[in-house]
């Protein structure tokens, strides 16, 4: 009896392992070589992996990262030089934060496999590669960052990064963007796909990048934006800010916003550019000696504080108009005929608008003035609507859009919406 006992305990020893490594499956781990190379995999060979004597090392547990330096390869940070990310590892999708995970990493210098780095869950971006001094190019257009909240310090301090693609990339449902791109190296950078609608924090934003010569910003909405603080300072080569589709109202701090830009000459901002709800304005300006205003309006070194953030009579900023640009789409327009003119600054003659007009409006601000701006469901085009129930309208040109998307955001009548008749 107690020798065919012994011998299923021994059968069960024997099987119980396999049972347990069927249920384990697959994790993420990340192999650092000694050598300077970090690798992230996702599979079950972890215990498999070489490691090269006593200077490697297995990490795990670094799907959600919390705090700056907390990734747990931190120690790491001046030895490796490149990280890959495996193909497999784009099967983990239970990572929630990259915060900080190559916060320092000063002499990496390649990235490669970024495409197998699954971030459809991730709401914590700030620090990623802040600090990274060696990288030259990265390309971020694969990530999925619909669901990020925090981009603070992002690419801060990446002062070799020349080339930053940020296609595709979804900042819905970002709110700070504090120090996203301060001290890089870009001398231009593509924002217009940005969605900036909730981003509550720019500050020093764009601090001493200091090979950026203009800035196209045409198409952020800052309607929720509170701290603009050093937003631009010491951007040396920065020689014209476009700032036209700002609406300031909530902005409380604009302290040296534009501080040592001593090449900057000038400021563009539209009519939803307000100084209203500042408190904190000093030496906005500090140091701005090439600024001009639209009104011819040169730079004072006495004058430097926000009281000189304005367009017209005395003031350093440029007004300008909204615009209407010809693009290769179908798109939606409504409006008020006085109110716009074409990129030369000509006025827009509307009297023969008809469907299927190519013509679009930088302006997708959602404000008092103009409570219906939204973007299309596509994101192709941008729907602008000034006039109230009372007001006269020019002809409304409607096409690619849905009529729920358009009737939702309109009161005013519409043509036609993809040939589905008239809806009043």
């Amino acid at each position: 009896m107690k020798q065919k006992l012994l011998i299923a305990i021994v059968l069960l020893l024997g099987w119980m392992p396999a049972v347990f490594a069927q249920e384990t499956g697959p994790s993420a781990y990340a192999v650092y070589d000694g050598n300077g190379t970090l690798t992230f995999y996702y599979d079950e060979n972890m215990e498999k992996r070489d490691i090269e004597g006593n200077q490697g090392a297995i990490y795990t547990g670094f799907e959600n990262v919390n705090g700056i330096g907390g990734a747990p390869w931190a120690n790491e940070n001046f030895n490796i030089t490149e990280v890959v990310f495996n193909p497999s590892f784009s099967l983990c999708h239970n990572i929630t934060s990259t915060c900080s995970w190559f916060w320092n990493f000063n002499f990496l210098s390649s990235i490669k496999g970024l495409e197998n780095l699954n971030t459809e869950n991730v709401t914590d971006m700030k620090y990623m590669f802040s600090n990274c001094a060696s990288l030259t190019s990265l390309d971020i257009s694969s990530f999925a960052t619909q669901n990020v909240t925090d981009m603070s310090y992002m690419f801060s301090g990446c002062s070799s990064l020349a080339s930053l693609n940020l296609d595709n990339i979804d900042t819905k449902n970002v709110t700070n963007m504090d120090h996203l791109f301060s001290h890089c190296a870009f001398e231009t950078i593509e924002l217009k796909g940005f969605n900036t609608s909730k981003v509550e924090n720019m500050r020093r934003m764009f601090t001493r990048c200091e090979n950026l010569t203009e800035l196209d910003l045409t198409m952020f909405n800052t309607l929720n934006l509170t701290n603009a603080e050093y937003l631009f300072d010491n951007c040396g080569k920065l020689t014209s800010v476009d700032m036209s589709s700002f609406n300031t109202r909530n902005v409380s701090n604009m302290q040296y916003m534009f501080m040592s830009d001593n090449l900057l000459k000038t400021v563009y901002v539209g009519e939803g550019w307000t100084v209203e709800s500042v408190k904190y304005g000093t030496g906005m300006f500090h140091e701005c000696v090439s600024l001009v205003g639209g009104d011819g309006t040169v730079f004072d070194e006495a004058c430097t504080d926000y009281t000189k953030a304005h367009a017209g009579e005395g003031g350093y900023l440029t007004l300008r108009k909204k615009t209407l640009s010809p693009i290769g789409v179908k798109t939606v327009i409504a409006f008020e005929e006085n109110d716009y003119v074409n990129e030369d600054e000509t006025p827009v003659d509307l009297s023969n608008t008809v469907i299927n007009d190519t013509y679009f409006s930088i302006d997708n601000t959602s404000d008092a003035e103009n409570p219906d701006g939204f973007y299309s469901a596509d994101e192709q085009c941008i729907v602008i609507n000034k006039a109230t129930s009372n007001d006269a309208m020019t002809t409304v040109v409607a096409s690619e859009l849905g009529s729920n998307d358009f009737t939702s955001n309109f009161t005013g009548t519409v043509v036609e919406v993809n040939g589905a008749g008239s809806i009043k």
